[in-house]
């Protein structure tokens, strides 16, 4: 269920440095925050619950690199049960998809998808909210474009003219096609995970 809460410390804001162990030491500038979400269910029997941010940053472990990168923090919270002292320290657990797919895409070399920058895997400490729980930050290059959609539906795809639409539909095709050829087929996410670049035509 969501939640209003922040489960990451303020400390984490605009102008701050996160270091970053994998593949080489690195640090990353936080532009600005871009969102927040929260995944908080009753148990941890079917899914463990997680938090996730993510934020506009920039190589500051290079200056002249004056690209735009994302970074995400994904971590384990408690579950609703878990939030009390008897159960938290129960649901610790090790679940860590995100950064393996990424890693699998950068190593097959996938044309199509955001290019894995770094990453760093590591334990909650007993301050965290599951002490230790898993916590995964990883940095990805921003790509051009806009979303097609969002979690209510394909709006901005609709919103194309019907040139663009068909356009859009051809490149998705093409797109699949490549994914198929390095064995990565995306699952159905929906279309706000579609980033379409209307001035280069590309996806």
């Amino acid at each position: 269920m969501a939640d209003s809460k922040s489960w990451f410390p303020k400390s984490i804001k605009k102008g701050k440095t996160v270091k970053l162990t994998e593949p080489v030491s690195s640090r990353w500038k936080i532009v600005e925050k871009v969102n927040e979400h929260v995944e908080q269910f009753e148990d941890t029997e079917l899914h463990p619950s997680l938090a996730s941010a993510k934020f506009l940053c920039r190589d500051a472990s290079d200056p002249s690199n004056k690209k735009d990168a994302y970074l995400r923090i994904v971590q384990q919270i408690p579950s609703v049960k878990g939030e009390f002292p008897d159960h938290v320290s129960r649901e610790a657990t090790q679940f860590t998809p995100e950064l393996k797919a990424y890693q699998t895409l950068k190593e097959r070399k996938s044309p199509n998808t955001p290019k894995l920058l770094a990453w760093q895997q590591e334990t909650q400490d007993t301050s965290g909210p599951v002490p230790r729980g898993w916590i995964t930050r990883i940095v990805f290059e921003r790509v051009e474009g806009f979303p097609l959609g969002d979690e209510y539906g394909a709006g901005a795809f609709w919103k194309q003219s019907p040139d663009t639409q068909m356009i859009i539909r051809r490149v998705l095709i093409e797109e699949f096609s490549l994914a198929a050829k390095i064995g990565v087929l995306p699952p159905d996410e929906g279309p706000y995970s579609a980033i379409w670049n209307n001035k280069a035509q590309t996806m």
